[in-house]
């Protein structure tokens, strides 16, 4: 792996090689410290940039050339990793022993034209595609409720309703009647001009050639800031809550959302998974054999750790009859753990999981290209030492971060069918 960066560039590139791969993987990392009001704006905006560029100035025309370009695939999308804002635009093109030369250059021609030579008119936007998207936007937004877990996932959080951590990165409705053809044209450019950037490729790739073209073709990106130190979200603890919301649907959906709290470096980058993995990581975690197989409470069950904001969440789908009776169950479980109810047969099942993880690490471009960031833009650990802390962690570990444990919301969206 090769990382370059040089202050006259503004963005570093971070390259792999390899020849196990049919495609070149192409991913350009944008990053900018969250506000809330430029959430719906970024959603919108990679639509328009996306839809048109001045040289190709129709969805028609791009997609004309993507097929010329044997297909090339463009996906973006917006995440939040702790305190900042993150945009990936991928690409994936076919290699060119099984094309023609010259069609990796061009790949990265037309990602650099439709990202930074966007459809521009008197120093705006273009009116009908921003108001085309806005409609699009919208309506995507107001369907929310019919995809019930998202929606629970997402009210659940705001509980935090002072905290980043409560704020919805598939954007807000009310937001887009203050977003216009101009405003977003004067984001678009503070984008470009301030955002951390990031490039990573991952192919059968000669290295000085994709960084010659990354470079003739994004010279316009001058943004010159580092990394941040730290990506870490600080929310503060709070009184256990219960909150029950309503919704026409055969199914209830249970979130309960809870704060590890005053976690190290170590529980959070290592313990915490093997905590994860062995509350409801998968068919032999505690919360899947209990409350699902053994006690029949659930139709699926599953823990998630959210890193950078220091997050434990339990998911589960349920008949609201057993509502009561699941939440005590789950509690009841998290409190063996922290008696120490871990075998270490649970221990090593995952030490050997996530070995196997790493080994199988090189044979999928994403996983490759999470790799590179994990190392590169949020400070892990290499492999060799990453492997070799998983392998130290012990049962007294799990314990004793698990009674850090502190239950924060209990949220159940009450599935209530309403017959007509």
């Amino acid at each position: 792996m090769k990382t370059t960066y040089d202050e006259s560039r503004g963005y570093r590139i971070h390259l792999y090689k390899t020849d196990k791969f049919k495609q070149t993987t192409i991913k350009i990392s944008l990053r900018e410290p969250i506000l809330k009001e430029n959430i719906t704006r970024r959603a919108l905006l990679y639509n328009v940039l996306f839809s048109s560029s001045r040289k190709y100035n129709s969805e028609r025309k791009i997609n004309i050339r993507k097929e010329e370009l044997y297909s090339m695939n463009i996906q973006f999308v917006n995440n939040r990793i702790g305190n900042y804002l993150n945009t990936s635009l991928s690409i994936k093109v076919l290699d060119e022993k099984y094309t023609e030369k010259g069609i990796l250059e061009q790949s990265i021609s037309l990602l650099s034209d439709l990202l930074l030579d966007p459809l521009i008119e008197d120093n705006h936007f273009r009116k009908d595609k921003v108001d085309l998207y806005k409609e699009k936007t919208k309506a995507r937004l107001s369907t929310i409720k019919e995809d019930a877990p998202l929606y629970a996932a997402v009210r659940a959080k705001e509980v935090y309703d002072d905290s980043i951590l409560s704020y919805r990165i598939i954007g807000y409705i009310e937001d887009l009647d203050e977003i216009n053809e101009y405003n977003l044209y004067e984001y678009y450019k503070e984008m470009i001009k301030t955002n951390i950037i990031d490039f990573y490729v991952v192919g059968n790739i000669e290295l000085d050639e994709i960084e010659n073209y990354i470079d003739k073709y994004f010279k316009k990106l001058i943004n010159n800031n580092k990394n941040p130190e730290s990506y870490e979200l600080n929310t503060k603890l709070l009184k256990e809550k219960e909150y029950v919301e309503t919704i026409n649907n055969e199914q209830s959906i249970l979130v309960i959302l809870s704060k590890l709290d005053k976690t190290t470096n170590y529980e959070r980058y290592y313990v915490s998974s093997f905590l994860s993995y062995i509350l409801g990581g998968g068919s032999s975690s505690k919360l899947f054999n209990t409350v699902r197989e053994k006690e029949s409470l659930c139709y699926y069950i599953y823990s998630n750790y959210r890193m950078f904001d220091n997050v434990l969440t339990i998911n589960a789908g349920i008949d609201n009859t057993n509502y009561k009776k699941t939440v005590k169950l789950i509690k009841k479980i998290i409190k063996d753990i922290q008696k120490g109810n871990i075998s270490e047969e649970e221990i090593n099942n995952f030490k050997t999981l996530i070995n196997n993880d790493f080994d199988a690490i090189d044979e999928n471009a994403r996983s490759l290209i999470n790799y590179m960031i994990d190392v590169d833009t949020l400070k892990l650990d290499e492999l060799d030492k990453r492997r070799e802390l998983i392998n130290k962690v012990t049962k007294e570990d799990i314990v004793n971060l698990s009674k850090k444990i502190k239950i924060q919301n209990i949220y159940l969206l009450e599935g209530v069918k309403n017959e007509k």
